[in-house]
């Protein structure tokens, strides 16, 4: 009974971020070069965001995903993938959180991500 009171309590006062998936190409990639911030850009899909309206980050209309090198232990690996995925011409699958908390410089940012085969 302690484990599962213990195991209520963590999920009712844990944050849960929730993640939506995107199976997209890879049209643009780059980083800054005064700070430690990359980025993409994918296409729309119907004269949309590809970006899920779930996600709450202020810039989620420009298209555009971000993420911090300097916060994520794998960010070299990250932009290797999405480099690889936009020289082959790939599909990636990305997961986008949709709260407005993993917001980076007003743009969503990713989870993680994978060439598509």
């Amino acid at each position: 009974m302690f484990r599962v009171s213990l195991f209520l309590l963590v999920v009712l006062f844990s944050k849960i971020t929730f993640a939506k998936q995107i199976d997209t190409q890879v049209t643009h990639v780059g980083c800054h070069v005064n700070n430690n911030i990359c980025y993409i850009y994918i296409p729309k899909v119907n004269n949309s965001s590809a970006i899920p309206s779930s996600n709450n980050c202020p810039s989620r209309h420009l298209d555009s995903i971000r993420w911090d090198t300097s916060k994520i232990k794998n960010a070299d690996a990250i932009l290797a993938i999405l480099l690889a995925a936009q020289a082959t011409q790939k599909k990636v699958s990305i997961w986008v959180p949709d709260d407005s908390s993993s917001c980076v410089s007003g743009f969503p940012t990713l989870s993680f991500a994978h060439i598509r085969g």
